[in-house]
């Protein structure tokens, strides 16, 4: 890799801010938060960036969702659409705050029924105020929370099930609502609410189908669930792959891609795996049915930028062991074993210049290990944190580096 690629991309990326919205086709493998900064400061150089995101998430108020309708995890679709949304859009602001609104926790469920019915009826203050400025958005909305309640009272009955409103992410409870009102159908609602909100870009379900996740830890144990996996404490995760549900005695499954992502990966000129959870987001998403062909056949370059520092689920490991996973994944995934370049072409890792080695005192920043990577994948190291002791990336150095590789 060249020891200028960042000022190299930065001219790249002077000349795309002059026409993003013919911009080149990126597609990233990522999950809801991992890359929230990059994907807003993408939207600078190029409109035509796809997140691919899988529909495994199953902690929080998507858990509760998941529970009582038996449907894909859908909360990281609701970050990323607002991160995406244009500030143009009236009423960008007031919707924005809306959808990221969490109905409150430690009250009384009477109590969160009426925030919520005030929410659906219009009353509440912050519905008020997209009202004036945007009366299409309000009513839709306001319907598709409507169609949630309405749901929501035939799955408690019908399901003896009951659903607990507190803390529930109003976005959430919005893109159900239209999921089911449009006959469960997941691409629907985030359609319909990126043609509203001027949406740049593609937010992509990595699949349609409702997936869990199980795993084997280093230990040797096994956890199902990606909440659970996420957060545990006896990482790094060993292994990792779908069941039918959250059962220790669950089968395997092996869900398709989505259509759209292949086409996503096909027709991209960079594909990127993405800063976020290495296991859950990223390496479970490689194992969808189709995901590795379309890669493999993709002549594009291939980017691993590796997260700064390790977490639960990848604790010991190092930018070289993440890159050996990522080819192993895609070639066991593959209809045939191509070789290591056909899948991954180059490997970023962070340069530290002598900051400290441990983030926080807790979590080690990622040790590069590059000398030991797959066989035929170029590779190098770029200061990328936008501050010394920070764990983020500067936006705008990871997509000059990025755009460097797009001739």
């Amino acid at each position: 890799m060249k020891a200028d690629r960042i000022v190299q991309g930065k001219q790249q990326l002077q000349r795309y801010r002059r026409r993003k919205s013919t911009g080149p086709k990126i597609a990233f493998f990522t999950g809801g938060t991992g890359s929230r900064f990059l994907a807003q400061r993408m939207l600078t150089y190029t409109h035509n960036a796809s997140y691919i995101i899988n529909t495994s998430d199953s902690g929080g108020s998507t858990r509760q969702l998941r529970l009582l309708f038996n449907m894909p995890a859908i909360g990281d679709f609701r970050s990323r659409l607002i991160d995406l949304a244009s500030v143009k859009t009236k009423g960008y602001k007031q919707t924005s705050e809306l959808l990221k609104r969490r109905l409150k926790k430690d009250t009384s469920p009477g109590e969160l029924e009426k925030e919520l019915h005030d929410i659906i009826i219009g009353s509440d203050p912050m519905v008020k105020a997209i009202k004036e400025v945007n009366p299409n958005f309000s009513k839709m909305l306001t319907h598709n929370l409507l169609e949630f309640q309405k749901y929501r009272l035939i799955y408690e009955r019908q399901t003896g099930r009951s659903f607990d409103l507190a803390g529930a992410s109003i976005g959430n409870l919005f893109l159900t609502g239209a999921y089911l009102y449009y006959g469960k159908d997941l691409e629907l609602p985030i359609y319909l609410y990126k043609h509203l909100a001027g949406v740049k870009g593609d937010v992509v379900p990595a699949t349609l189908e409702t997936v869990n996740l199980a795993a084997e830890m280093a230990d040797q144990s096994t956890i199902v669930g990606q909440h659970l996996i996420t957060h545990a404490d006896n990482g790094p995760v060993d292994n990792i792959w779908y069941v039918d549900r959250e059962a220790t005695d669950a089968r395997r499954v092996y869900p398709a891609a989505n259509p759209r992502a292949l086409d996503a990966i096909r027709e991209a000129k960079l594909l990127v795996f993405s800063m976020g959870s290495f296991y859950t987001s990223i390496l479970s998403t490689l194992q969808l049915r189709g995901i590795a062909e379309a890669i493999r056949k993709n002549p594009a370059p291939k980017v691993f930028v590796a997260n700064s520092r390790e977490d639960e689920e990848t604790v010991g490991m190092t930018v070289g062991s993440m890159a050996h996973e990522i080819v192993k994944v895609l070639r066991e995934n593959d209809s045939i074993s191509g070789v290591n370049s056909q899948y991954l072409t180059h490997v970023v890792a962070n340069r530290f210049s002598g900051q400290a080695v441990l983030f926080k005192g807790q979590y080690r920043y990622f040790p590069p290990d590059l000398v030991s990577l797959p066989k035929g994948i170029m590779s190098d190291q770029v200061s990328l944190l936008e501050k010394a002791g920070s764990s983020y990336y500067d936006p705008y150095r990871v997509s000059a580096l990025l755009f460097s590789f797009i001739d």
